[in-house]
């Protein structure tokens, strides 16, 4: 074993020796491999911090293409609006040229050839009356919006007051073009609805129009409640009125809102369709001439062309640019893959400069390496040996304790033998000596000294 400690302490030496050798004589070796392997992690970090600047800006052009994406997609929709629009101004505009050579065309189709025919024809009950629309006008403009939404529906109906006449009539109208106009059954009665209307302070339907024919007047209260439906400018206005009349009512608002309140004080609002600019409606309780009408709507129709020019405009120039988007994003990518490539490239470089770096001393210590792991293997197996002896010499002391024991007592009888031996001895040699006689085996080596 102590052969064994002195070997390794001898290889141990000769490594410290080598190493030592080694950096004395390729130090600069080692130098330039070292400054080739940082410039090699360096590298690796320039490359990855590129890639990951690329990646942020493929990530932004991608979020840039997608808003330009939707941003677009609504243009587009403005577009499909706009376009709708000019058409239904040019159509407004055909029902005003028409308007200028027929006073019916806001009514139905071909309406005067209609009347003539009805002229023409034998009825049940009186001559039908129609469309109602001649009938009634508008005194104040602020509230034509709403009474187009309102009574629009009304204002090219007829009436008659036999319902035996409203098949032969409705076949007059399906006839020149009008399959959806409505037909009352009326009789005439002009009745009397001052009971049905609110306080003189309160604006109704009926008190903001002029209704030539008090037939007609009487079919409109009959089938829209005029007399009754309140009117207030705004939603707001509408609710305070209802809130100061008892039992509360409804309400129409100039700005295209309906709004109730119920006995229990409930109400709710609701707000009114706004008509398209197609509806032939829109040429109702205008209070302006074809002429004039003819003008406004030729004016809208300019602006809605001009406005779908713009948005033309405005798409392509989001086509374009979401275009060049796409191809920016396409150039990151490639630049990514690039990058990636030339990262895997520098990462293998970087990692077999760390390998030789790693391998370089490994090299030339590695039989001492070998011999040293040899002798320590050598030094456990003796150890492990050693081990065992102590322990069998410590069983075997423990049974030897007893008969050391044993010894140890006969060692000490006859050392108290020897002791008393030698008293004896010293007595009769000093009795000899005493009686002058000489011992008999005073030759004998136990007896020398008498």
């Amino acid at each position: 074993l102590r052969h064994t400690k002195e070997a390794i302490q001898q290889l141990e030496g000769r490594m410290a020796a080598e190493k030592a050798r080694i950096a004395e004589y390729s130090q600069s070796k080692q130098d330039e491999l070292s400054q080739r392997l940082q410039q090699a992690k360096l590298d690796v970090q320039a490359a990855e911090t590129n890639l990951k600047q690329t990646e942020t800006l493929v990530i932004e052009k991608k979020n840039e293409a997608n808003a330009l994406r939707t941003e677009g997609d609504r243009v587009e929709r403005e577009i499909q609006a706009a376009k709708n629009s000019v058409l239904e101004f040019r159509e407004q505009i055909q029902r005003c040229i028409e308007q200028q050579n027929n006073s019916l065309a806001p009514y139905g189709r071909d309406l005067q050839k209609v009347l003539e025919r009805i002229g023409r024809t034998r009825w049940h009950g009186e001559k039908p009356l129609g469309p109602l629309g001649v009938y009634v006008k508008v005194k104040d403009r602020v509230w034509a919006d709403l009474l187009r939404n309102v009574l629009g529906a009304h204002m090219g109906s007829f009436a008659v007051t036999d319902g035996r006449d409203v098949p032969i009539l409705k076949g007059l109208l399906k006839e020149s073009g009008n399959p959806n106009t409505t037909v009352f059954v009326s009789e005439v009665d002009l009745f009397d609805y001052s009971a049905g209307e609110p306080r003189a302070e309160y604006p109704t339907i009926l008190r903001v129009v002029d209704v030539s024919n008090e037939y007609v007047l009487r079919i409109l209260i009959n089938q829209a409640k005029i007399e009754r439906i309140l009117l207030a400018p705004t939603r707001r206005a509408a609710d305070e009125l209802l809130s100061s009349i008892d039992g509360g009512g409804q309400c129409l608002t100039a700005d295209l809102w309906r709004v109730q309140r119920w006995r229990d004080g409930g109400g709710q609002s609701q707000p009114m369709q706004q008509l398209r600019a197609k509806d032939s409606r829109n040429l109702l309780f205008t209070d302006q001439s074809a002429e004039s009408q003819l003008r406004h709507w030729r004016e809208r129709a300019a602006a809605a062309e001009t406005n779908l020019q713009t948005l033309n405009s405005r798409v392509g120039e989001l086509r374009n640019r979401y275009t060049q988007a796409q191809r920016e994003i396409e150039c990151f990518q490639r630049k990514c893959r690039d990058i990636h490539r030339q990262l895997n490239g520098l990462r293998t470089t970087r990692d077999s400069l760390q390998t030789e770096a790693n391998d370089n001393v490994l090299v030339e210590t590695s039989g001492l390496d070998e011999a040293l792991r040899e002798m320590v293997a050598e030094k456990e197996s003796l150890m492990a040996q050693y081990k065992s002896i102590a322990e069998q010499k410590a069983v075997i002391d423990k049974a030897q304790e007893p008969l050391l024991k044993e010894l140890n007592d006969i060692k000490k009888q006859i050392e108290a033998f020897d002791g008393r031996r030698q008293e004896a001895q010293v007595g009769v040699c000093a009795l000899y000596h005493h009686i002058g006689i000489t011992h008999p085996s005073a030759s004998g080596s136990s007896y020398a000294g008498c």
